[in-house]
């Protein structure tokens, strides 16, 4: 049995095509499929004919499909040989485990992001976001995490993100002679923070904690002066806030400046070494928690020629990431 199969634009289903069966009395045909090789999940009685749309089933990268026939005595062929259809623009997800670990890889376009959502099994509605969105800077992605190995099953798919990065289109509404509302579209599992510059400035303030979004849509609400003139706001996108500091490293008027940029209300510290072999760091800064999206600490130096080797070490957040699943409206001064 010839079996071929093409998919729409939207890739939410496909139509699939085969010869007729040669076998006596046939009475119709059903198209089976699934998520993976010769495990159908799913079938459709399609009738006598020999073509058929499919809606494709959430959670697949890639959709296996055979069609077996069936006589008046609804008794079956066996199935045909197998076709596969990747939907276009979609990453190919491919799974490996070892005794209490996943691993997930997929091919990518530098610049969309990614979040692996999990659910255990078909029955369960919805999906469950188990990753933060990883935008990709490879046509390759890999992503691992601990799993229980007697999990009786597991399903893993991929929401794809546009451009996670981009600036957020802001609307602002007045809602009293005092009270600013803030709406920004947002990419779920993103950290935003709130920029605001007054009239003249030209430096931006952070006026918002660490706000990660639980949904597409953002409301801020902050107080404001009705007897001052209002400035801008700003909304700026935090790739990854667990992403370790890159650090810059100046030296001037027998000052040595170090410079990072920052995650609002995360507390940072700086450790340093004489010996680059040595295993252990010691303490050189005090606790400096970021009220800016950059951060400096400056040390005196003297002449000598000692060696000495620095790192930041980024520690918790101290002001608590907001809820919007909880408090979808937050408010702030």
């Amino acid at each position: 049995m010839l079996f071929c199969v093409s998919g729409s634009a939207e890739g939410a289903e496909v139509t699939l095509a085969w010869d007729p069966s040669i076998g006596p009395n046939i009475a119709g045909y059903r198209v089976l499929y699934g998520f993976e090789a010769r495990r159908y999940l799913y079938a459709k009685d399609v009738g006598n004919v020999t073509t058929a749309k499919i809606e494709l089933p959430e959670g697949g990268t890639e959709y296996h499909f055979a069609v077996i026939a069936y006589n008046s005595m609804k008794v079956p062929s066996p199935p045909s040989e197998e076709v596969v259809y990747v939907p276009p623009h979609r990453p190919r997800l491919r799974l490996s485990a070892d005794t209490n670990h996943i691993r997930l890889a997929w091919n990518s376009s530098p610049g969309k992001g990614y979040r692996v959502l999990y659910k255990p099994d078909l029955s369960t509605p919805g999906w469950s976001p188990i990753s933060k969105v990883l935008v990709a800077e490879t046509p390759s992605m890999e992503w691992t995490a601990p799993f229980n190995p007697v999990a009786p099953s597991a399903f893993f798919k991929l929401e794809v993100f546009q451009d996670p990065l981009a600036a957020p289109t802001l609307q602002m509404s007045p809602l009293d002679e005092s009270t600013v509302a803030l709406e920004w579209n947002a990419v779920p599992g993103m950290s935003y923070c709130v920029l605001y510059k007054a009239p003249g400035a030209t430096d931006w303030t952070l006026v918002s904690p660490l706000l990660t979004a639980s949904q597409a849509h953002m409301q801020w609400i902050t107080f404001v002066d009705p007897l001052e003139p209002l400035g801008e706001y700003s909304i700026h996108v935090i790739p990854d806030p667990d992403a370790p500091p890159v650090l810059n490293i100046s030296r001037s008027n027998g000052m040595l400046t170090l410079s990072w940029s920052a995650v609002p209300g995360r507390a940072y510290r700086v450790l340093q070494k004489g010996d680059l072999a040595s295993t252990e760091w010691g303490l050189a800064s005090d606790i400096l928690v970021a009220d800016s999206l950059t951060l400096e600490w400056t040390t005196p130096v003297d002449g000598s020629s000692e060696a000495r080797y620095f790192i930041v070490q980024a520690g918790r957040l101290l002001n608590p990431e907001p809820s919007t699943s909880l408090k979808p409206v937050l408010r702030g001064q």
